[in-house]
């Protein structure tokens, strides 16, 4: 599993939810369609089927009250959708909308809450590799943004990176 120092952002609420100790396995999948009829060929045959997001498994650490975490179990009760993005620590971001199919046990370590969450996408919005403009520090904090958003003033030197799924390049 990949995940340490990546950050779990709320796209639609604009906040971060908490830091990421593991994520697992980022897959689009195609479906298969089964055309094998009875007769004189004795193999099975198949076409190409739907694509689909497969689940995303996320393991958080954070404090029990923060409140983007109860707005996040909120949203488990009433199997409410919302988009979220994975940031890594380069700063590029997997972002997709999803619904928390399902919770693992909370894991008490450290004085904070260690779960995993497994998020099903809606296949509404296709997932997308995105990037955070990430544009270096102001006044000791990281400046960023989420896909979307416009990007922060740049301090000199710097220069906000996109990402597509095919090539890096300059914005």
């Amino acid at each position: 599993m990949i995940g340490k120092g990546s950050i779990f952002y709320d796209v639609t609420a604009g906040v971060t939810i908490a830091p990421v100790s593991a994520i697992g396995r980022l897959d689009l999948e195609r479906t298969e369609i089964e055309t094998t009829t009875h007769g004189p060929q004795e193999r099975r045959t198949h076409r190409v089927g739907l694509k689909r997001d497969a689940p995303v498994t996320v393991r958080l650490n954070y404090r029990e009250n923060d409140e983007p975490v109860v707005r996040l179990l909120d949203r488990y009760e009433s199997g409410e959708s919302a988009e979220y993005a994975l940031i890594f620590p380069d700063h590029s971001a997997y972002v997709f909308e999803a619904f928390v199919s399902a919770l693992g046990q909370e894991t008490p370590r450290d004085g904070l809450i260690h779960r995993s969450f497994r998020f099903l996408p809606t296949g509404v919005t296709e997932p997308r590799l995105s990037a955070i403009a990430f544009c270096g520090d102001y006044y000791d904090y990281s400046q960023w943004s989420a896909p979307g958003d416009d990007y922060p003033a740049a301090p000199a030197g710097a220069c906000p990176v996109s990402f597509d799924t095919s090539k890096w390049y300059n914005a």
